[in-house]
């Protein structure tokens, strides 16, 4: 496209890839500015007229689409800002524009501001983390239990319960939660955000596995479940051991009785 240099308002613009000379307070500050809109564009102007950062003036790199801003980019990989519409040539032009500037071209420096006048065209794909709140065993909190450990149940246990929630602050009572304890429950287990508890009891010694999910507030569930490892310990008659013992005895006693029938 056909570029411009300084506007009358004071503000350096470049349509295209056009250079723009060098600050009166240093080089400026390149900053990409995508929408398809331009009375978005003259208003951006307007704005940042007379900001200076650091005694550096704001050069504006403008792009009507997603399409234009890769190629601005390849040519300008010093730029600082980029202000992205969502909604532009396709409904997420603009998420799929800050996926290839981090992604594909691997840059981690500038930085990304989205913008849309559109809410409702914009997909809401956020994937809430869900984290535990507390963690219980017969009624008693504990306190002292953190992530990514094991909870160990001693054999006088009768109950644990893990209350957890999504880390997401949007819209909470949309949440919706499940749970599993592996190697006990068939399926999911379906809850919402006002019961956020998962409660098992008696369960046999051994090892197994609590998985949580969350869902946004569309109901979409996280691909990845928070999971915590819980480890019933015997008590002495539920030991091998024990079940040796008794299996030895019980050969004595049917051995003594066919003698004594004899």
């Amino acid at each position: 496209m056909v570029g411009s240099t300084q506007s009358e308002a004071g503000v350096l613009v470049l349509r295209g890839d056009v250079a723009a000379p060098p600050g009166e307070l240093g080089e400026p500050w390149k900053i990409l500015v995508v929408d398809d809109d331009d009375e978005v564009h003259a208003l951006t102007r307007l704005v940042l007229r007379h900001v200076r950062f650091r005694q550096r003036r704001l050069q504006l790199i403008e792009a009507v689409s997603a399409a234009e801003a890769r190629l601005l980019l390849e040519r300008h990989p010093d730029i600082a800002l980029a202000l992205v519409d969502v909604v532009m040539e396709t409904p997420h032009a603009g998420l799929e524009l800050v996926r290839h500037i981090r992604e594909v071209l691997g840059n981690r420096a500038i930085r990304l501001i989205l913008r849309t006048g559109q809410p409702a065209f914009s997909p809401w794909t956020f994937e809430p983390s869900v984290a535990y709140t507390e963690v219980s065993v017969d009624g008693l909190a504990m306190p002292w239990f953190r992530p990514h450990t094991v909870l160990q149940l001693p054999p006088t246990a009768h109950r644990f319960s893990v209350e957890f929630a999504a880390l997401d602050l949007s819209a909470p009572p949309l949440h919706r939660y499940r749970y599993r304890l592996l190697r006990f429950d068939d399926e999911w287990i379906l809850t919402d955000a006002d019961h956020r508890v998962a409660t098992y009891s008696t369960l046999w010694p051994g090892r197994y596995e609590l998985q949580l999910s969350g869902s946004n507030r569309l109901g979409q569930w996280s691909t990845r479940p928070l999971s915590l490892v819980v480890e019933v310990q015997p008590a002495f008659w539920q030991t091998v051991w024990f079940l040796l013992l008794m299996l030895l005895l019980l050969g004595s006693l049917l051995d003594l009785r066919r003698e004594a029938s004899l």
